[in-house]
């Protein structure tokens, strides 16, 4: 039986499609995989399989997709997110997904606060992009 994902509707003339990636309020250290899987077949697009990032620094974590924004139909949006506890101290994270177009937030991930319950806690946000039918 096939997985339901979230949809992200997105106008294809409307610019640039943005993912932004936060923990705020998240004193763990958190670290990401982003990938965008192809929309018909099992390989991840080239320059969106293998990006990397982290919450210990002052580099964005804002990726632009791929452009025009209409070749994002039917894809993917894999983010892995890995949460550690490095010093036994426990702690409670957010994590923060947008994707934006023109300005316009299209999809926001939930305010959720969470609990650590190890020393390393794995989480993922998993998003279809579709053209937004007229």
């Amino acid at each position: 039986m096939p997985i339901t994902l979230p949809i992200v509707k997105f106008h294809p003339d409307k610019g640039t499609l943005w993912v932004d990636i936060a923990y705020p309020e998240t004193l763990l250290f958190c670290r990401y995989l982003l990938q965008l899987r192809d929309a018909d077949t099992n390989e991840f697009i080239e320059g969106y399989d293998n990006i990397r990032g982290d919450n210990e620094n002052s580099a964005d974590d804002t990726y632009a997709l791929p452009t025009p924004a209409y070749v994002n139909d039917g894809c993917v949006l894999m983010i892995f997110h890995t949460i550690m506890d490095q010093n036994g101290d426990g702690g409670s994270y957010r994590i923060s997904v947008t994707i934006r177009q023109g300005g316009t937030v299209l999809w926001k991930s939930p305010d959720t606060k969470y609990d650590i319950s190890g020393e390393l806690e794995m989480k993922q946000t998993i998003l279809k992009l579709e053209v937004e039918e007229d």
